[in-house]
Protein backbone atom coordinates (compact mmCIF):
# COMPACT_ATOMS: atom_id res chain seq x y z
CA UNK A 1 0.00 0.00 0.00
CA UNK A 2 1.33 3.47 -1.02
CA UNK A 3 -0.09 6.89 -0.25
CA UNK A 4 -3.31 7.97 0.52
CA UNK A 5 -5.55 10.52 -0.33
CA UNK A 6 -9.23 12.44 0.22
CA UNK A 7 -11.13 12.33 -2.76
CA UNK A 8 -12.83 15.86 -3.87
CA UNK A 9 -16.40 14.11 -3.40
CA UNK A 10 -15.50 13.27 0.20
CA UNK A 11 -16.46 16.30 3.44
CA UNK A 12 -15.01 15.55 5.97
CA UNK A 13 -15.66 17.64 9.31
CA UNK A 14 -14.30 16.67 13.03
CA UNK A 15 -17.12 16.58 15.65
CA UNK A 16 -16.09 16.53 19.04
CA UNK A 17 -13.49 13.31 18.98
CA UNK A 18 -15.27 11.89 15.92
CA UNK A 19 -14.81 12.32 12.36
CA UNK A 20 -17.49 12.47 9.68
CA UNK A 21 -16.78 11.16 6.26
CA UNK A 22 -19.84 12.36 3.49
CA UNK A 23 -19.20 10.82 -0.26
CA UNK A 24 -21.48 13.75 -2.06
CA UNK A 25 -21.61 11.36 -4.88
CA UNK A 26 -24.44 9.35 -3.34
CA UNK A 27 -25.34 11.12 0.28
CA UNK A 28 -23.70 8.20 2.51
CA UNK A 29 -22.00 9.57 5.62
CA UNK A 30 -19.38 7.62 7.87
CA UNK A 31 -18.54 8.51 11.41
CA UNK A 32 -15.92 6.95 13.24
CA UNK A 33 -14.44 7.30 16.60
CA UNK A 34 -10.97 8.59 17.64
CA UNK A 35 -8.83 6.08 17.59
CA UNK A 36 -9.77 5.55 13.99
CA UNK A 37 -9.43 9.34 13.70
CA UNK A 38 -5.89 9.26 14.87
CA UNK A 39 -5.08 6.56 12.62
CA UNK A 40 -6.62 8.05 9.45
CA UNK A 41 -4.84 11.39 10.33
CA UNK A 42 -1.38 9.37 10.39
CA UNK A 43 -2.03 7.38 7.33
CA UNK A 44 -2.86 10.67 5.39
CA UNK A 45 0.33 12.37 6.77
CA UNK A 46 2.30 9.87 4.82
CA UNK A 47 2.71 7.06 7.55
CA UNK A 48 2.73 3.64 6.89
CA UNK A 49 0.41 0.99 7.96
CA UNK A 50 2.49 -0.67 10.53
CA UNK A 51 3.89 3.49 11.29
CA UNK A 52 0.34 4.18 11.94
CA UNK A 53 -0.75 1.21 14.27
CA UNK A 54 2.34 1.19 16.02
CA UNK A 55 1.09 4.87 17.06
CA UNK A 56 -2.29 3.54 17.98
CA UNK A 57 -0.61 0.77 20.14
CA UNK A 58 1.35 3.30 21.93
CA UNK A 59 -1.31 6.27 22.57
CA UNK A 60 -4.20 3.83 23.57
CA UNK A 61 -4.17 1.55 26.25
CA UNK A 62 -7.35 -1.35 25.45
CA UNK A 63 -5.68 -2.13 22.03
CA UNK A 64 -6.97 -5.51 20.59
CA UNK A 65 -4.56 -8.44 19.78
CA UNK A 66 -5.73 -8.00 15.84
CA UNK A 67 -5.45 -4.25 15.55
CA UNK A 68 -3.23 -4.47 12.57
CA UNK A 69 -6.23 -6.61 11.11
CA UNK A 70 -8.54 -4.73 12.24
CA UNK A 71 -6.71 -1.78 10.78
CA UNK A 72 -6.26 -3.27 7.77
CA UNK A 73 -9.47 -4.42 6.81
CA UNK A 74 -10.12 -0.25 7.64
CA UNK A 75 -8.31 0.76 5.02
CA UNK A 76 -9.54 -1.66 2.43
CA UNK A 77 -13.34 -0.72 3.68
CA UNK A 78 -12.43 2.97 2.98
CA UNK A 79 -10.71 2.21 -0.17
CA UNK A 80 -14.09 -0.39 -1.53
CA UNK A 81 -16.07 3.16 -0.36
CA UNK A 82 -13.98 5.39 -2.01
CA UNK A 83 -13.72 7.71 0.88
CA UNK A 84 -9.79 6.94 0.65
CA UNK A 85 -7.57 6.10 -2.90
CA UNK A 86 -4.17 5.67 -3.47
CA UNK A 87 -2.64 8.34 -3.98
CA UNK A 88 -0.55 8.30 -7.70
CA UNK A 89 2.51 10.50 -6.20
CA UNK A 90 4.83 7.73 -5.00
CA UNK A 91 7.34 10.06 -3.55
Amino acid sequence: MGRFIIPEYVIVSEVDESLVMLDMRDGHYYTFNESGVDFLKSILDGESLSGAVKMIKKNYQQVPLNVDKEFREFIDFLLKKGLLIESEDHE
